[in-house]
């Protein structure tokens, strides 16, 4: 009894027009092309975020200029809050004129100014703003003159 050849001896080189092309080579190759897809893939998810992350930054400084603005306004407005204000949208009144952009979100603003009993004021300013794809929060505090400016990195919480 004679077994019949499962394998034929060119299944592993198979010619395409004139080049013989081995499994191993194919896998090589797809390999070589899922490792570049993979490194475009991280590197297109980083640049984006760091883009996301210069949004925040520019309203932070917007924030932080038209704050500075209004509290040296003639009438400024002495106590205001703000909180979970997501873009698109402008800011309530004294800051109306500070427009988010679609994903940023302004997590909180305090303003309070108090005249103080003994001659120094109660005064301070904090606001946080960050962009829902970015990977930084930007944060203000100023506290009787004392300024904190701090860029934190966002938690990833992996599941």
């Amino acid at each position: 009894m004679q077994f019949k050849r499962i394998l034929k001896p060119d299944f592993w080189y198979k010619k395409i027009e004139g080049y013989a092309v081995s499994p191993v080579e194919i896998a090589s190759v797809l390999l070589l092309v899922l490792l570049v897809f993979k490194l475009t893939a991280h590197n297109l998810a980083e640049f984006s975020a760091k883009s996301y992350d210069r949004r925040a930054a520019t309203a932070y400084a917007q924030i932080k200029n038209a704050a500075y603005e209004e509290m040296s306004s003639p009438t400024p407005k002495n106590k205001y809050l703000m909180k979970n204000i997501v873009g698109p949208k402008s800011l309530p009144k004294p800051l109306s004129k500070i427009i988010l952009e679609k994903g940023l979100k302004l997590n909180y603003l305090i303003r309070v100014y108090q005249p103080g009993k003994s001659g120094q004021p109660r005064d301070q300013l904090r606001f946080e703003i960050m962009h829902e794809k970015g990977g930084h929060i930007y944060r203000y505090t100023e506290i009787r003159g004392n300024i904190l400016e701090q860029v934190v990195k966002k938690m990833v919480l992996d599941d």
